[in-house]
């Protein structure tokens, strides 16, 4: 599959780089880089307030993002982003470990504000007063890459708006960056568009590949050539609305469904079977039973999200948000059903695209049905899209990565 785009605008800010106008001919070759750290910028846009919160990945990622939109001649206010790291903000993640570390754990709250993935996108809000979607990616030395990825299927899907990436990095501090070293901060930041906005505008082009790693070295992959650009824009539309989660429900398969070996799996598997090969135990093992699977999906119910004892009730009521718990186990079933092994323990690896239809579960008078259908799996762990329901209305829906603790 080939996906592309025209490059707009460019902001750039790194050791050497004070931003893209002052760069171009270093990157050329035509004048040689200063020996000199990052220098980055103060978050100007901000109120002053929040920039005096903000850290070095905040105004790393406003100060190309900003600088980027105004080489490409648009309001930052009118562009889609999307913010990439490796790292995030390692300043306050290290700030936040050694005061756990202490007898006094108390957190800042705002330090604990800007430790989260998605500050810089936050920010971006307030500074340039954009409405569009800011979405955060992180998929650590492939950040940038992902991020690649996402705002290409993203002009591939809306053609008539252009996307803003801002990929940004800042070294740890020690001990931490001894683990994962990196010499100086840097952020660079790309307005990108369907079509050209100006004669000779760059164009990107990634052509995606099922070739083996070692088989990827060249640049210019054999199949680059016979990518049809219509069937290449169809599919990555495609694979776009399924990773917003823009589907309709009734693509989760509702009735029993064959197995990988063509043998029936609608009979039910009942607690004894869940106790056995699940590390959920006690109250905490949630379903009730499983009523259908195969490779690519599994349906349970549950009928104990009016229990006084659950172990998920906070004040008296059972959240909604407890629906995704429901989820996860159901996920970890059918990892263990699709393996022919018993589940190893896992961890929710990240939630997205989640819609609350309800705002308690212990209130709902009919039993839970779990759905969930497998997008993707690795060694390490498996994403999927989920929903719960009861009685036909949905009441919580989204998507969920695990990954277990072998």
């Amino acid at each position: 599959m080939s996906l592309e785009a025209y490059i707009e605008g460019i902001g750039l800010v790194g050791p050497g780089f004070a931003g893209w106008s002052a760069s171009r001919d270093i990157l050329a070759g035509r004048a040689a880089r200063p020996a000199s750290a990052t220098v980055i910028p103060a978050a100007e846009a901000l109120p002053p307030t929040e920039r005096r919160r903000a850290g070095k990945c905040v105004r790393l990622s406003l100060a190309v993002g900003i600088e980027a939109a105004r080489n490409a001649g648009r309001e930052a206010r009118d562009l889609a982003a999307i913010f990439t790291s490796s790292t995030g903000d390692g300043d306050n993640l290290n700030a936040i470990c050694e005061q756990l570390a202490t007898d006094d754990r108390l957190i800042s709250p705002t330090r604990f504000h800007n430790s989260v993935h998605n500050a810089p996108a936050g920010y971006w809000g307030i500074a340039t007063g954009a409405m569009h979607p800011a979405d955060s990616l992180a998929a650590f030395d492939g950040s940038f890459a992902a991020g690649l990825l996402e705002a290409l299927a993203r002009t591939a899907t809306h053609s008539a708006r252009p996307v803003l990436l801002v990929a940004y990095d800042a070294p740890y501090p020690e001990p931490l960056n001894a683990a994962r070293p990196m010499p100086d901060s840097f952020a660079v930041g790309l307005v990108i568009s369907a079509h050209a906005a100006t004669p000779g505008a760059p164009l990107i082009r990634v052509v995606t590949s099922q070739e083996p790693p070692e088989k990827m070295r060249d640049p210019r992959p054999r199949s680059a050539t016979a990518v049809d650009p219509r069937r290449a824009r169809d599919a990555a539309a495609g694979a776009h609305r399924r990773r917003r989660g823009a589907w309709h429900r009734d693509r989760i398969p509702r009735r029993p469904v064959a197995g990988r070996a063509g043998a029936a799996v609608n009979a039910p598997l009942e607690r004894d079977w869940l106790l056995a090969n699940l590390p959920h135990q006690g109250s905490m093992s949630l379903l009730g039973r499983i009523v259908s699977w195969d490779s690519a999906m599994l349906r349970a119910v549950a009928d104990n999200h009016r229990d006084s004892a659950h172990p998920l009730r906070r004040n008296g009521e059972l959240p909604i948000a407890s629906g995704i718990e429901y989820a996860a186990q159901a996920a970890a079933a059918h990892g263990a059903l699709s393996s022919g092994a018993a589940s190893p323990a896992g961890v929710i690896a990240s939630v997205r695209g989640v819609s609350f239809h309800a705002r308690r579960l212990d209130d709902v008078p009919h039993p839970l049905d779990i759905v969930v259908q497998q997008l993707g799996e690795s060694g390490t762990g498996a994403l999927y899209r989920f929903e719960v329901s009861a009685a036909g209305a949905p009441l919580v829906d989204g998507r969920l990565a695990v990954v277990f603790k072998r």
